[in-house]
């Protein structure tokens, strides 16, 4: 397993803003700009996505392409859906970078992950399955039957 990897993910079948990241931007892309700050970074970079145009893009910069699947870049949720194509991907730490930030610094970038690797801090987003009973706020059952006589967390849906 290596340590540390910076990615980012991409599609063009955005619903407010179809193809913004290989549409035309300041005489280049978004996806352009992003992969050259990924192809300057010390650690090592890849970007997910479906379409052919962005492993394109990949290649030119020389960046890893990690495919999604088409039903993860035609979907808005849930995100573990979304992020499928992460699950081979053998990293220790993963820093998600918004492809959609053009002003975003390298030097930000990297003093970022300066901050959470050698200072211990552990900033983190995880999606886990659990099997255990879930609740609204408003006391509405989640995952399973409210009306059940008995509770086995052996036999509830795993969220």
């Amino acid at each position: 397993m290596s340590a540390v990897a910076v990615f980012s993910f991409g599609r063009v079948k955005s619903q407010r803003c179809p193809n913004k990241l290989l549409r035309p931007f300041a005489d280049t892309t978004l996806t352009d700009i992003l992969l050259s700050k990924f192809a300057r970074l010390d650690v090592q970079t890849f970007f997910c996505a479906f379409e052919q145009g962005f492993a394109r893009k990949c290649r030119d910069h020389n960046i890893r392409f990690v495919a999604r699947d088409e039903r993860s870049a035609s979907i808005d949720g849930p995100i573990c859906d979304i992020l499928s194509c992460l699950r081979d991907v053998d990293f220790e730490h993963l820093l998600l970078v918004n492809s959609c930030l053009p002003f975003l610094r390298l030097e930000t970038i990297a003093q970022f992950l300066d901050w959470c690797l050698l200072d211990e801090c552990k900033p983190a987003f995880a999606v886990l399955r659990r099997p255990t009973y879930f609740m609204t706020a408003d006391k509405q059952a989640v995952n399973f039957d409210i009306d059940q006589r008995t509770r086995n967390t052996k036999t509830v849906e795993p969220v």
